[in-house]
């Protein structure tokens, strides 16, 4: 047997999407343990598996079983979905947009007034920005003051910015995350310090 067919490797997956927003909602592989391998199934089958499921049916568009598809394809056994869209130009799994946040320094003085303009892109997995990305973000800062209410930034062209205001204090860690609150993009974080 291969290494493939014990579980170390590659293996046939069959990855179930939402046809509209590409989003993965789940896998499916078969693992035959009297022969201790992984085998081969049916689209058909793995697909009437997750119309059944209706825990899969309201994460699908509109909750339309016929928004939901199957693409079946070979994996590295680590590969994790969750962070995947399903490319319907390309055919095939690509990595989800992910948020990426910067500051043109590090240091800021703790004295409650310095602060910082954090610049938040949305780029794909070569790094490019996505200029066609939109919508609302969701920054968090272990210390300090956000300048948007909430920490909701709007990202606009694939990008968005917001300031953050030191306090009076030293602080060796401030943590600034940017998230969505549905995982459309994946989240980013930055590590500052107040002096």
């Amino acid at each position: 047997m291969s290494d493939s067919s014990k579980g170390s490797g590659a293996i046939q997956t069959h990855v179930v999407y939402d046809k509209v927003s590409g989003k993965v909602l789940g896998q499916f592989q078969r693992y035959d343990v009297a022969q201790d391998q992984y085998c081969q199934c049916d689209s058909e089958e793995v697909l009437r598996l997750f119309r059944d499921d209706e825990t899969v049916l309201k994460k699908v568009t509109d909750g339309v079983v016929d928004n939901l598809a199957v693409f079946s394809t070979t994996l590295p056994v680590d590969t994790d979905i969750g962070r995947m869209l399903f490319s319907p130009n390309r055919q095939t799994l690509v990595s989800k947009p992910r948020l990426q946040i910067r500051a043109d320094r590090d240091v800021l003085e703790g004295d409650g007034e310095d602060s910082v303009t954090l610049f938040i892109n949305v780029v794909d997995d070569q790094g490019r920005m996505l200029r066609g990305a939109k919508g609302g973000i969701q920054v968090t800062t272990t210390r300090g003051k956000l300048s948007a209410k909430g920490g909701q930034v709007k990202i606009d062209q694939g990008q968005g910015q917001v300031v953050l205001t030191s306090v009076r204090e030293t602080v060796n860690k401030v943590w600034v995350r940017a998230s969505t609150p549905n995982n459309v993009f994946l989240a980013d974080s930055l590590l500052l310090h107040f002096v």
